[in-house]
This record gives structure tokens, C-alpha cells and sequence, in this order.
């Protein structure tokens, strides 16, 4: 058994659910030190991810016709820790993410008017997966993966502006807990006697559960309150094609362009990680 010592270092976290109000915005640290004993054919990688998110929500107004929704453009920018285990014949990947959310959005009024909005928010992104050992497939690796995602995101209080009947919205929550089943794809290579990874991952999210959150508004100060349902992400299907290089002894970097579709939601953006290699 080889013994390790490690130190890890968490900046910030972002714990809303689990706080007072007084209590959401606080940056919070971690300083984790220990000693393990690591199993013979096991591997462990840890390190920092982030990136940028670009989203795009088409969204109706329960009971309403389409003329009453509105296109909901959004730019999430994303950091967090991530972490893998690798054995005999599975691999474990876990990630933790914060991002910090821009929303942009035009809503119909009347058919012949729009409201604008722009207003922030911030999410957090919990995903752990498994694949097993995989099949070869002449100089390709093919991996079956099974997992569970869970996000949360809080959209604050906004306003709209340039409309005849402006809303005020309240501050929101969104909770989705999905199963994420799919394939992994690998191609081991060399650049410039380095080694290096070719991969894409290809996945079908299928919700478990998801809030259907009412949100209250008020329109010209007051006069009227009512709600409307807040649609979320459903089943869809996400893809991820990427490459990792070993750029230093144990250092690894991975870059990779991620894309989700569902019937109402799209995603696409770029992400990044880099790890270290016990």
C-alpha cells in the first residue's frame, strides 16, 4: 500500500439552500488535510474546472397561448472542483459547479408589443458518473455511463422595462434532479511526445424529479397579481467532444465544446479543466 498526503483548497462555495437570506451571498472556505492509503490499481485525479455556457429557453405561459411567452437568452460562467477514481473496471467522475448567470429576455405583449428584462442569478451543478471498463474497438475505447445530475438555480427580483403592462417578478428557485445515461468515446495519441486523449461523450438526461416553481409578479405597481408557471430543462440529450494533453509530469489539461437540446431549452459553450494525478 503506498500512503499520500494531500491538501485541498476550496476559495468558494455557494450554499444558498442551506443558509438564512442574511446569509445567501457569503463566500464560504474549505481546507481539507488528511492521509490515505491508496489501493493498488487505483488512480485519483483532482482539480479545478470552468468555462462559459451559452443558453437559449423558449418559454410559455401556462394555459396561455404562445404570443404571451417569451425567448429567454442567457450566459452562464461556470468554476468549480472536479474529481476523478479510477479502478480495475470502473471509473468514477464527479464535478461540483458554481456558475454565475446573465439573463437577457423578450416576452410578447398583445402581439404587438415586447417587455425587456435583464436581471442575474447563480446556479449550482452537482454531476457523478460512472463508466466501466471499456470495449476496444480497434485504437477506439467505447465505455457505457450511467449517473445522476442535480442542479439549483435562484434568479433574483427583476422588473421589466418598454412595455404598456411592465411585470415585477419575485426572486425564484429551480431545483432538477436527473439520470444521465449514455456512451463514452476515447482515442488514445501523442502530440509532440506528449500523451494525449480524443474523446466525446454522448448522453440522454431524463428527469427524476423538477420543481414547477409559481412565480408571483405584480403589473403597474400592484393593480393586478397573479402567476405563471416557470418551464425548466426536460428529457433531452447532451454531447461533449474534447481533447486532454498531459502538459507536465502529472498535470493534465482538458478543453472541450459541450452541447444540450431539449424541446425548449439549448445550450452550447465551452469548458475547461485542470487536473492533478496522484
Amino acid at each position: 500500500m503506498k500512503k499520500f498526503l494531500f491538501i485541498l483548497l476550496v476559495s468558494v462555495s455557494f450554499t444558498p439552500f442551506l443558509h438564512s437570506e442574511e446569509n445567501v451571498d457569503k463566500p464560504r472556505g474549505i481546507i481539507a488535510l488528511g492521509k490515505y492509503n491508496k489501493p493498488k490499481h487505483t488512480r485519483y485525479e483532482i482539480g479545478s474546472i470552468g468555462g462559459t455556457k451559452f443558453v437559449h429557453d423558449k418559454i410559455y405561459e401556462k394555459g396561455k397561448s404562445s404570443d404571451s411567452g417569451y425567448g429567454c437568452r442567457s450566459t452562464e460562467n461556470v468554476s468549480g472542483l472536479w474529481t476523478k477514481i479510477k479502478m480495475d473496471s470502473v471509473t468514477v467522475d464527479a464535478q461540483m459547479a458554481y456558475s454565475y448567470n446573465t439573463y437577457k429576455y423578450d416576452r410578447g405583449v398583445n402581439g404587438s408589443h415586447s417587455a425587456h428584462a435583464r436581471f442575474h442569478g447563480h446556479s449550482i451543478d452537482t454531476v457523478i458518473e460512472a463508466r466501466y471498463r471499456p470495449f476496444e474497438a480497434k485504437t477506439l475505447k467505447i465505455s457505457p455511463i450511467v449517473g445522476l445530475g442535480y442542479k439549483y438555480t435562484r434568479k433574483r427580483a427583476y422588473t421589466e422595462e418598454y412595455s404598456t403592462a411592465n411585470r415585477s417578478y419575485e426572486k425564484n428557485n429551480l431545483k432538477t434532479l436527473n439520470l444521465r445515461l449514455g456512451a463514452f468515446l476515447e482515442r488514445d495519441c501523442k502530440v509532440f511526445s506528449r500523451d494525449c486523449w480524443v474523446y466525446s461523450k454522448l448522453m440522454y438526461a431524463r428527469v427524476l424529479h423538477a420543481s414547477d416553481s409559481k412565480v408571483k409578479y405584480t403589473v403597474d405597481g400592484g393593480n393586478t397579481q397573479s402567476e405563471r408557471t416557470n418551464f425548466q430543462k426536460k428529457n433531452g440529450f447532451e454531447m461533449s467532444i474534447g481533447t486532454a494533453i498531459n502538459v507536465f509530469r502529472r498535470w493534465d489539461v482538458d478543453v472541450c465544446y459541450q452541447l444540450f437540446a431539449d424541446g425548449k431549452l439549448s445550450s452550447h459553450g465551452a469548458l475547461w479543466k485542470v487536473c492533478y494525478n496522484f
